[in-house]
């Protein structure tokens, strides 16, 4: 078993996955500012963006804010991710 090379394609994926989250943040983004300037646009005549800056916040803090949340339950051990996974029943 190279052990280097198996690093590099780990690396690799890990790489993939966090610009597929980036990209998966980035599209929520522009779908909520989309529809938040068009429904702005249509209520109010006018786009104010403070409300586009407060929508992208909350984007940005609910994603972060889950992220914590689920590396504090993966920081519990194989026992407490194996009892979620089960419904919470004792596993012996």
């Amino acid at each position: 078993m190279d052990f280097f090379g198996e690093q590099r394609i780990r690396t690799r994926r890990s790489l993939l996955l966090y610009g597929l989250f980036f990209l998966i943040v980035l599209a929520h983004i522009v779908v909520a500012l989309a529809i938040m300037g068009l429904l702005l646009t249509i209520f109010t005549g006018g786009i104010y963006h403070w409300v586009l800056m407060l929508v992208i916040l909350f984007i940005v803090g609910s994603f972060v804010g889950g992220s914590f949340l689920e590396y504090r339950r993966l920081r519990a051990g194989g026992r407490a991710i194996a009892q979620r996974g089960r419904g919470g029943q004792t596993v012996y």
